[in-house]
């Protein structure tokens, strides 16, 4: 089973430069949680997981500040592996909204997919 979190936008100070760190910028989430298929019906939200405490717990880690991306899908994936035992494998992917480079037109994307060992 799968769970998904679609274009969560959030506004952060992520960013190697010193205008990124001080001004921030939008950024949207997509995290894909993969969970072990229950072999019965699921009636209740304890035998699946909450996505709820999932969004609560990304945005924890997202509201702390990374000079990378790169770091910040670790932390987030390294974050939920440990603190929701249901969750097998996870897929984060960061969309940083608005770069400040001349001439670039298009989008700016890191994903990282963590398994559980």
């Amino acid at each position: 089973m799968i769970i998904h979190l679609k274009n969560l936008e959030l506004y952060g100070f992520h960013g190697l430069y010193e205008e990124e760190k001080q001004i921030g910028n939008w950024f949207i989430l997509n995290i894909s949680v993969q969970l072990k298929t229950p072999q019965t019906l699921i009636v209740q939200i304890n035998e699946t997981l909450d996505y709820v405490l999932l969004y609560e717990s990304i945005k924890t880690i997202f509201n702390q500040r990374y000079d990378l991306l790169e770091t910040l899908c670790q932390q987030i994936n390294t974050h939920c592996l440990t603190t929701f035992p249901q969750i097998q494998g996870i897929t984060t992917n960061i969309q940083k909204k608005h770069l400040n480079l001349v001439g670039f037109q298009g989008n700016m994307i890191v994903e990282l997919y963590t398994q559980r060992t």
